[in-house]
């Protein structure tokens, strides 16, 4: 397993992967470098990483991919909370 937390940035890049519905790209002077992809639930981006051994999930609800981080389980998307966050009804949009 790869530990991508010691990566440097131009080893995390050619080791990325092309996403296959991209939400985003890593530009280097003013050339595209890696897509992006970006959690449904938390907002949140990352790069492809081949054999990073990172756990990631599928919201089966939104159909999509978030980041595997544990607040990130339960099914919230990322605009409802936007909405709760407008609205004074949470204070944080983690």
């Amino acid at each position: 397993m790869l530990d991508e937390t010691k990566l440097s940035i131009e080893e995390v890049i050619v080791r990325a992967e092309s996403a296959p519905k991209p939400r985003g790209h890593l530009l280097v002077d003013g050339a595209t470098v890696a897509d992006t992809v970006q959690c449904c639930h938390c907002g949140r981006q990352w790069i492809f990483v081949k054999g990073s051994g990172r756990r990631r999930g599928w919201c089966m609800n939104c159909n999509a991919i978030h980041c595997g981080d544990a607040a990130c389980d339960l099914c919230v998307p990322f605009e409802r909370k936007l909405e709760l966050y407008e609205a004074g009804k949470i204070g944080h949009l983690k």
